[in-house]
């Protein structure tokens, strides 16, 4: 193989480029997952634990779906 080699700046272009690809890839994965979070939630509210959740705040829904998108992300 004839490979070349890079200098720190070529390096450094290159890991910008996959970090963003990999940042607007989980960006994309995050909003998907949060569309189907509701149903996710509801699912393991009800059929699972067959519980009722308590929303005290105003943010407490984002709160409370936010982490299964992240995790869907990943």
């Amino acid at each position: 193989m004839n490979r070349k080699e890079l200098t720190i700046i070529e390096h450094l272009v290159e890991f910008r480029k996959r970090l963003l690809a990999v940042v607007v890839c989980f960006f994309l994965v995050f909003c998907v997952s949060l569309l189907f979070a509701d149903q996710v939630l509801s699912i393991l509210s009800h059929k699972a634990f067959n519980q009722k959740l308590i929303v005290l705040r105003p943010n407490d829904i984002f709160m409370d779906l936010s982490p299964f998108s992240k995790f869907d992300g990943l």
